[in-house]
């Protein structure tokens, strides 16, 4: 796919850490992205650096 490295990184790390396929992690990274107004590779950033942690996101916007 056309993903920037680190969301392919971070896709790696999300479906290791949720016990999920890379694609369904991937997915899981996109919905976060759209559902709060981010960009994915933010989103990617923010899990790299151990900012986030999508097993323990519930994807319900801010507020």
């Amino acid at each position: 796919m056309g993903y920037p490295p680190a969301v392919h990184q971070a896709a790696g790390g999300v479906a290791e850490a949720s016990h999920v396929t890379v694609a369904d992690a991937l997915a899981r990274m996109r919905a976060h992205a759209f559902s709060h107004r981010q960009l994915l590779e933010d989103v990617a950033r923010d899990i790299l650096t151990q900012q986030l942690r999508l097993e323990e996101d519930r994807d319900s916007p801010p507020g």
